[in-house]
């Protein structure tokens, strides 16, 4: 059903009420918030805003705001990226503070933010799966890398969560702890790593669906979702079996993945 609530500033909205998806609408927003998102002040107005060189994602980020706020943004390409932003009302900016001080994960003279992971997410399994779902889509990855053994060639496999907000380093690292993972801390980023840690993400976590590797490395343009998929499914594949070279290894991997089968070297 829908609640309308009047106001007296400049933007009337109409706030969408469904009371089994919207906790899950906030998780998936505030994951995409504290990666490549944000809420600012621009004098006595407040602006949300997301910047990703994935339209799929940005998209995604509009359409969570359309459906919790009934807001339209603005949208805009440039500089390689994809920004989408739009003005809030006061009873939006005051619901989204409530989950965290700010969205800020840039260190303010060396110091961190108090941008933090409410509650509402962390003490719900299910709301943690779709906040790690959208967090680790905006600032993480999984690596796939062929690499050199003393015999040919090796597999390594892994799935990371960027950070440089230590604190927030250390709540991501809780949520997968809590959530039965076993999850390593280093100086950027959380990372996953083994058969069951891979297989249990891949089945419980995953990626945003469509959203593709960017950059330049070896599986740019390939699903994050996609890749993670295979990688858990990839455990009993040896890489001799897959050519004698790493380009030959790398070719038949992208096949499997795209699901076109491989030929021997």
């Amino acid at each position: 059903m829908k609640l309308k609530i009047s106001l007296k500033n400049f933007d009337e909205i109409e706030i969408l009420e469904t009371n089994e998806k919207r906790p899950i609408l906030k998780a998936r927003l505030i994951g995409l918030l504290l990666t490549d998102g944000g809420l600012s002040q621009i004098g006595t107005k407040w602006r949300i805003h997301f910047t990703s060189n994935s339209e799929i994602l940005v998209n995604e980020f509009q359409e969570i705001i359309e459906n919790l706020f009934n807001l339209k943004m603005y949208k805009e390409y440039r500089k390689g990226a994809w920004r989408v932003q739009c003005w809030v009302s006061k009873r939006v900016k005051e619901e989204l503070l409530s989950y965290s001080s700010t969205y800020r994960t840039l260190s303010i003279n060396g110091r961190d933010t108090e941008a933090k992971i409410p509650e509402f997410i962390s003490n719900n399994s299910t709301f943690s799966k779709e906040f790690l779902k959208y967090a680790f889509t905006g600032d993480g990855t999984v690596i796939f890398n062929i690499g050199k053994a003393r015999y040919g060639f090796r597999f390594d496999r892994c799935v990371k969560l960027y950070s440089q907000h230590s604190n927030l380093r250390k709540q991501y690292f809780e949520l997968l702890k809590n959530l039965g993972y076993n999850p390593r801390m280093l100086n950027d980023s959380v990372l996953l790593r083994g058969r069951k840690d891979i297989i249990k993400f891949a089945n419980e976590i995953g990626f945003v669906e469509d959203v593709k590797i960017s950059g330049k490395g070896m599986w740019t343009g390939i699903s994050k979702n996609e890749l993670v998929k295979f990688t858990s499914n990839s455990y009993d594949l040896k890489p001799k079996s897959l050519g004698k070279t790493k380009d030959d290894i790398h070719t038949n991997l992208v096949n499997l993945i795209l699901g076109s089968g491989y030929q021997m070297i």
